[in-house]
């Protein structure tokens, strides 16, 4: 069955709302006993990281059924899915740098954090780029799997320097919220840019 590619036509209203309560949520969002305010682009910076992440980890497993089954139009679905999933992570590492520069005066580059992070973006993209000039199906979807490889060997990385080892379970209730419906409102824009997207690509 062919999609009405009207169904996916930009409803901006929805955009607007989303990014209105992602305003709203900031603003009145509790600060944090030792970041104080500095804590609010973190709250953006995690929201934004863990969707990248999230949906890294769908272009992996679309990639998965690509490699096992070469078929082209779930390959093209993971190369909307990857492409949607590159822009939330380098905006929730582009938060950070904001974040590290607000709350330590600077950016902490030997921070295994963010050298992870760098790890990651640096793959993604030459992944990406990758599975753009390869012509067999399943070795796109091969490639699209390799930036969830790196987040996996990245959770083995050493102890933080200045990063908190787990700054949201280990925080107080109000900001264990905060993060919680800040991420489902990143989801949300996640889901309304491929649902734009989507539309795009059914026009072609």
């Amino acid at each position: 069955m062919q999609l009405n590619p009207r169904l996916f036509r930009a409803r901006w209203w929805l955009l607007a709302v989303i990014v209105f309560l992602q305003l709203i949520v900031l603003v009145f969002s509790p600060s944090e006993k030792t970041l104080g305010t500095g804590i609010k682009p973190v709250y953006l910076h995690v929201s934004f990281t863990w969707t990248g992440m999230l949906l890294l980890t769908g272009t992996a497993l679309l990639g998965l059924v690509v490699l096992f089954s070469g078929n082209l139009m779930v390959s093209d679905r993971q190369r909307l899915l990857y492409q949607s999933a590159l822009v939330f992570y380098l905006v929730g590492f582009l938060v950070s740098m904001y974040a590290s520069w607000l709350n330590w005066g600077g950016i902490p580059w030997q921070e295994p954090k963010i050298q992870s992070a760098i790890n990651v973006i640096v793959a993604a993209s030459g992944a990406w780029y990758l599975r753009e000039f390869i012509k067999p199906v399943r070795l796109k979807g091969l490639a699209g799997m390799i930036p969830f490889m790196f987040i996996s060997m990245s959770r083995s990385s050493p102890r933080m320097v200045l990063h908190p080892d787990n700054p949201v379970n280990s925080s107080p209730l109000g900001i264990r919220t905060t993060f919680l419906v800040m991420f489902v409102l990143a989801i949300s824009l996640a889901v309304w840019f491929l649902w734009v997207r989507l539309g795009k690509e059914l026009e072609k």
